[in-house]
């Protein structure tokens, strides 16, 4: 089936993750604190608590303070070179969804305005109460899009996301720098062109 969109991830892809060296720095990769920290998360990725309330949590297990931790949290630098890449080689050819699990709408404090024209969505997790690598999510962003969920490549920086995405048909390329997303991702376009 001929590919017609792209979904991107937001923290890790469009725009650097800063849970990830968070976790490193503050909670020493410790299992049982990680365990505590992807509850918070995920309670706040479904929209059960708010942004503010989860960085709180995400403080008081690292042992720091809440305005300490939020500074850090909300550190998430643009991803330029991928976003001139949907802008100038993907956006005229298909369409372009941003499906991140997020607590609070920050799009507009992460992207300039003329990156977010480039979405024709954004399924958002705490907005719909769903949260990655839940199936109904994936099959939500493409129903959206009027498509199937075949017709979709999905881009994400975690591989258990990326195969929540491909249990529901989806294709899928995990992230991990530019140039290697690039070229995976044009193979699967360009092996699907003619089917």
């Amino acid at each position: 089936m001929m590919i017609k969109a792209i979904l991107f991830d937001c923290f890790g892809v469009l725009v650097t993750s800063s849970y990830e060296p968070f976790k490193s720095k503050y909670l020493h990769n410790d299992p049982e604190l990680i365990e505590k920290f992807m509850a918070v998360e995920n309670r706040s990725s479904r929209g059960e608590i708010s942004l503010e309330q989860a960085e709180k949590e995400f403080a008081e297990l690292a042992g720091i303070s809440f305005h300490e931790a939020a500074d850090i949290l909300t550190d998430n630098p643009r991803n330029p070179i991928l976003l001139r890449y949907i802008e100038q080689e993907l956006k005229d050819k298909y369409k372009i969804t941003m499906l991140s699990n997020v607590a609070d709408d920050r799009v507009e404090d992460l992207f300039l305005k003329e990156d977010i024209e480039m979405f024709d969505d954004m399924v958002l997790s705490f907005q719909v109460g769903l949260a990655k690598p839940d199936s109904k999510i994936f099959e939500l962003a493409a129903e959206r899009l009027g498509l199937s969920p075949e017709e979709c490549v999905f881009v994400d920086d975690s591989q258990g996301y990326c195969m929540g995405a491909e249990a529901v048909g989806m294709k899928s390329v995990c992230y991990h720098n530019f140039g290697q997303m690039r070229k995976q991702l044009e193979h699967i376009l360009t092996t699907n062109l003619d089917k």
